[in-house]
């Protein structure tokens, strides 16, 4: 069961790496190969993989949400009266799509049952979970503002909001109309990051955290640094992964706490406070009438925007 100390999204993807590399090296690697970059075009293949990271594998099948979560993907399939996957619950659905099986060149196993045919039929998993994925990245971009849908559909923005999507829509959505304007001045390679930051200050300037909110952003990272611990362990390029800069280790904090709580059985992970005073004032801003927002934000965006970071008029 993962807790705060085990939750902590880079001691997440550490504890998940056996798990992980086995994956990529695997079936489900080969499956994520020929068929990933149809779904996510252009997003790196460790990812692809590591958004299963909450599943044990393809076997799994599991009700303690109130309906069936199956495979390495824990798509929806029904209620739990029924054998799954059930006919018309969303990996039912997602498997009959004709570009389904036009991408698989067969099919999908549909056996029903906890260990019916789809529990051994892994490409047919692949493509079903990661199809799940993307139309949550599409319904969670439908929900916020316009400006702040993903128009790169590779950028690890539009990889966060499927996460946010699958995990728990109505805490991400609210979190990114709280602080639409501050996310609108970030493109789309820092914004997930910013997002983070703006969250994480918040539950430190406040003292008091919101698990709505910070469940999906905290997934998100985790789900990130399992397909991070693949490309760096396979000598893969990392440039697509998101920079958090010298503040990530308070981040962890603020948001793997409002996930999972206090600590039991570890220390806290705080990093020393950044000073704002060192970090140069965005251009073309009038510094007598601006007020810094918390040391979070400030670390972040220094080390994104080579210093450029975000003010607010009241603290």
């Amino acid at each position: 069961m993962t807790d705060y100390c085990s939750g902590l999204p880079r001691v997440y993807g550490r504890n998940k790496k056996t798990l992980m590399l086995s994956r990529w090296d695997g079936e489900v690697g080969d499956a994520v190969r020929l068929f990933g970059d149809r779904i996510f075009h252009g997003v790196p293949l460790p990812l692809l993989v590591g958004l299963g990271a909450n599943s044990t594998g393809p076997t799994e099948a599991i009700n303690s949400a109130g309906f069936w979560e199956i495979g390495l993907y824990n798509v929806p399939a029904g209620s739990p009266s029924e054998e799954p996957p059930v006919p018309g619950s969303t990996y039912w659905r997602l498997a009959r799509e004709p570009s389904t099986e036009e991408m698989l060149g067969r099919p999908v196993d549909l056996g029903r049952g906890r260990a019916g045919g789809w529990s051994r039929d892994i490409p047919g998993q692949v493509i079903v979970g990661l199809k799940n994925y993307r139309e949550d990245r599409d319904s969670i971009s439908r929900r916020i503002p316009e400006p702040l849908r993903p128009q790169a559909l590779d950028s690890p923005w539009a990889m966060a909001l499927a996460v946010f999507g699958y995990v728990e829509s109505n805490g991400a959505v609210r979190a990114i109309n709280l602080f639409a304007a501050e996310l609108a001045q970030f493109d789309e390679q820092q914004r997930f990051q910013a997002l983070c930051a703006l969250v994480a200050d918040r539950f430190e300037e406040s003292g008091q955290t919101d698990r709505a909110m910070a469940y999906p952003l905290v997934r998100a990272m985790q789900r990130f640094q399992c397909g991070r611990v693949i490309a760096e362990e396979r000598g893969l390029p990392t440039s697509w992964w998101p920079v958090f800069g010298p503040a990530e280790g308070v981040i962890e904090h603020w948001l793997t706490l409002g996930r999972y709580g206090e600590p039991r059985g570890c220390v806290p992970q705080l990093e020393p406070s950044i000073d704002p005073s060192s970090i140069p004032a965005r251009q073309g801003s009038s510094a007598g009438a601006i007020v810094a927002v918390g040391a979070l934000t400030l670390a972040v965006a220094a080390a994104l925007g080579g210093g450029w970071y975000y003010f607010k008029n009241e603290r």
